[in-house]
């Protein structure tokens, strides 16, 4: 059974546009489910998985499974968010038969950004908020 939230952070942690922003190797500023409290340090990526299911056939589970997978960018100025987002999104959307890690998948879609503003104590080179800028993107992949 494939592991779409590992694969996924795998494939964001391997593309070096994102780790010249949020890091590299177990360093990286990019976890599953909430953000890590780093002394401050922004950007950084969470990832989780919203929903999803195995895909049924009249003779059982075909081996292929679905996520909405919602990834989101946490930094310290809109710019710097909606920024990381772009990168992201090319970086999960431009191929055409992607491979995270060892699951194959067969569709990876974006859907809308959606922006927010956290308030936060103020960090090095912030007006005081964090900002997020979150992004869905529908996953149809091998789970075998």
């Amino acid at each position: 059974m494939a592991d779409i939230t590992a694969a996924l952070i795998t494939k964001l942690k391997a593309t070096s546009s994102i780790t010249a922003v949020v890091g590299s190797g177990d360093s990286a500023r990019c976890w599953p489910d909430k953000w890590k409290e780093m002394s401050g340090r922004f950007p950084c990526i969470v990832v989780r998985r919203q929903s999803g299911g195995q895909d049924l056939t009249l003779l059982g589970p075909s081996g292929i499974e679905s996520a909405a997978m919602e990834v989101e960018s946490w930094a310290i100025s809109r710019a710097a968010a909606d920024s990381l987002d772009g990168i992201i999104r090319t970086a999960l959307t431009a191929t055409a038969k992607p491979q995270w890690d060892s699951v194959y998948l067969s569709e990876c879609t974006a859907g809308p950004a959606s922006i927010d503003t956290q308030e936060s104590p103020p960090n090095e080179g912030s007006d005081g908020s964090i900002y997020l800028t979150r992004t869905t993107y529908n996953v149809v992949y091998n789970a075998t």
